[in-house]
């Protein structure tokens, strides 16, 4: 697996092995929670869901 972002810029995890994106969202209090959605790496909407630079560097 693989962190996408870190700390207040922590937008979710990558399983490398399924190819799925893990989202996560911020909730009251700043902590994080899962959200009820997983994203295909391929997925087009992707890029404005983890934002660019996030993007990018998952595509290497």
């Amino acid at each position: 697996n693989w962190p996408i972002g870190c700390g207040r810029n922590f937008k979710g995890v990558y399983d490398r092995e399924t190819e799925m994106v893990e989202l996560f969202t911020a909730t009251a209090g700043g902590t994080k929670a899962v959200a009820e959605q997983d994203v295909s790496i391929h997925d087009a909407g992707l890029k404005d869901m983890v934002g660019f630079e996030y993007y990018d560097k998952l595509q290497e």
